[in-house]
């Protein structure tokens, strides 16, 4: 115990110490002369890596510069495409994994940790740095607010949610991804303040339906190629209606490890034209075109940000019934998407017939869709909670 309150007292002589320096002003994070500042105002967010998707986010809160970024270079999962630029995003080099990749350490974000006055950390059991700053904040009096979901994937009766419960009680505020979780944290923790920064990645000019006026011929899949998006279950439904719905296309936006089998799966719709892959697209601008095209966008998989953009463009969703869907599903309901049996190509196949048959009623109701994505789901929104987080008060 005495080597503790050694450490105790070392800490709070440095928070001392860092008081009376803190007069100097403040420096700008720099990568390259790895400079940062003594005492750092507004927010800083610390992200395992910046996916590209939220480049609007980081673009909208670079105007006033009170909300600054730290990123590594790696997520835990492949294929995720990133790249994000702005002024006040600082790049931290490359991240270490441990046991097969299952825990993560970000570098160079100790300064961060002991000097900012407002530090937003993931609310990831798996990131270490997480842990330390919850940790060392605490002892320091430093508001620590975590941002992620409330709960696992599994749901709040996993096991694995005892150990983000530890995390969630060090905290002094946290930031969730929808309304629903603001209930549920609200609910288990009263006391902690938490702000909704509904998970956003285009910003309310941009959430418009296409106007182009052309056929609705396409049933959209986005997201990565991989194994539990279910892309192939799409194709494979697919392949039951392309004879009976001839002038249907299956429009395949994204890329990952499992496009070469599917292809080679359904060679001869790929070389009809029948199943087109597209690749990996960012701009919102394509995106809103091949949108316009859509009688549906299919989430064979689990429901993530493919609803808010497919909903964000007018357009309806298509939805696997029974998957630990990603907490984006709130925004589903009957006027706007259509479930079909999990795992299930056939009863794919006929929600999809079922769509091809009202598909000239969709351009009618797009902005009905788009509208209420606009009013909750824009990047305007979700920064408006980092910049609340600055503004509320220090530690509890």
């Amino acid at each position: 115990m005495w080597r503790i309150g050694r450490w105790l007292a070392i800490l709070q002589f440095w928070r001392r110490l860092q008081r009376r320096r803190s007069c100097r002003g403040n420096l700008p994070f720099s990568v390259g002369e790895r400079t940062y500042m003594k005492r750092i105002t507004g927010v800083v967010v610390l992200q395992l890596a910046l996916p590209h998707y939220r480049q609007a986010l980081v673009s909208e809160l670079s105007e006033t510069r009170s909300v600054s970024f730290l990123s590594g270079d790696r997520q835990f999962l492949p294929g995720v495409v990133l790249g994000v630029n702005g002024e006040n995003v600082t790049y931290t080099g490359r991240n270490l994994f441990f046991l097969g990749g299952r825990f993560a350490w970000q570098r160079g974000t100790w300064r961060a940790i002991r000097s900012a006055e407002n530090l937003v950390v993931e609310l990831n059991p798996r990131i270490l740095n997480s842990w330390l700053a919850i940790a060392v904040r605490k002892i320091l009096r430093l508001k620590t607010v975590a941002w992620g979901h409330v709960f696992p994937r599994a749901g709040e009766a996993a096991r694995s949610d005892l150990v983000r419960n530890v995390m969630r009680r060090g905290i002094d505020g946290m930031i969730v991804y929808t309304y629903r979780q603001r209930d549920d944290f609200r609910r288990l923790h009263p006391q902690t303040p938490v702000y909704v920064a509904a998970n956003a990645i285009y910003s309310r000019e941009e959430l418009v339906p296409s106007l182009l006026g052309v056929d609705r011929t396409d049933f959209i899949v986005i997201g990565r190629i991989v194994e539990n998006k279910k892309v192939a279950l799409a194709a494979e439904a697919f392949a039951h209606i392309a004879r009976e719905l001839s002038d249907s296309r299956l429009v395949i936006i994204g890329d990952g490890p499992l496009r070469d089998s599917i292809q080679k799966s359904y060679a001869d719709l790929v070389n009809a034209g029948r199943i087109r892959f597209m690749g990996e697209i960012t701009s919102v601008d394509d995106l809103r075109e091949l949108f316009g095209c859509a009688v549906s966008m299919i989430a064979p998989g689990y429901v993530g940000l493919n609803a808010t953009q497919s909903l964000g463009f007018g357009v309806p969703v298509i939805y696997s019934r029974s998957e630990p869907h990603a907490p984006e599903i709130e925004l589903l309901d009957e006027e706007n998407s259509t479930s079909f049996t999990t795992d299930d190509s056939i009863a794919l196949a006929e929600t999809m017939r079922q769509a091809w048959q009202r598909r000239h009623m969709v351009s009618e109701y797009s902005e009905a869709l788009s509208s209420r994505v606009r009013d909750l789901y824009s990047v305007e929104t979700m920064a408006a909670a980092f910049r609340e987080v600055g503004k509320d008060g220090a530690a509890h």
